[in-house]
């Protein structure tokens, strides 16, 4: 799954003065400006729709985001890791919230997916697709960053179902997360229909009656006790 980027069309200037933290795990030693790391994301995204990934460039984001060159390469060893991130942190405004039940979960879910696959966005996640297709950096750094991400929010909203019990806990997280978001990203991919508002009505009680019936964890074996 794609992220919409922030609605701002414009990234946003860097104070010199804002507060730093540590950049996690790195062991490079730099601090770290929070500010920094929002112009940098903000003009990834706004690049990769104006002028693709292939046209994507350090230096392209380092100026756009007014900052060095050498401040993006403390953070991204290669443009891979850079794209990723941004998403990762577009991302974070897309959570799946948490309704108080399945249905209202997934016609959050389906609503936030409609939105990212529609507008001006929809380009940009076509292109990341389609490149990630091609570019296994990409569809590494992509998986790492962004959908293991999604696959946790993905977890908790199952997990959220289960104690309700609306659902049994399914064997395999990975095919509900395709039942999920297969009919839209294929409606969108390729039968090349328009995502509208009503689908989510159409699609959630089909969803949400399939999610009641999928495959459940084996019962555990009991130890045998030998004489």
């Amino acid at each position: 799954m794609v992220a919409t980027p922030p609605t701002s069309p414009t990234s946003p200037s860097v104070d010199p003065g804002a507060t730093v933290v540590d950049h996690p795990g790195s062991g490079r030693g730099r601090p770290r400006s929070v500010e920094a790391d929002l112009a940098i994301a903000q003009a990834t995204l706004d690049l990769l729709v104006e002028e693709g990934y292939a046209g994507l460039t350090m230096a392209a984001v380092a100026h756009r985001a007014k900052v060095s060159t050498a401040t993006i390469y403390r953070r991204f060893d290669h443009k891979e890791e850079l794209v990723a991130s941004a998403l990762a942190q577009a991302g974070e405004e897309h959570r799946i919230p948490d309704t108080g039940s399945l249905d209202g979960d997934v016609r959050a879910l389906l609503a936030s997916i409609i939105d990212r696959l529609s507008g001006e966005t929809a380009g940009l996640a076509e292109a990341l697709i389609g490149e990630a297709v091609r570019n296994r950096d990409l569809a590494d750094a992509l998986r790492e960053r962004f959908y293991d991400s999604y696959h946790r929010e993905l977890s908790a909203m199952v997990d959220r179902a289960v104690e309700r019990g609306e659902i049994p806990r399914p064997r395999d997280l990975s095919v509900v997360s395709n039942v999920l978001m297969g009919p839209l990203y294929y409606r969108w991919l390729v039968a090349r229909d328009p995502l509208t508002d009503s689908m989510v009505d159409d699609l959630a009680p089909m969803l949400v009656a399939a999610l009641t019936h999928v495959p459940t964890q084996p019962a555990p074996r009991p130890r045998s006790h030998r004489g």
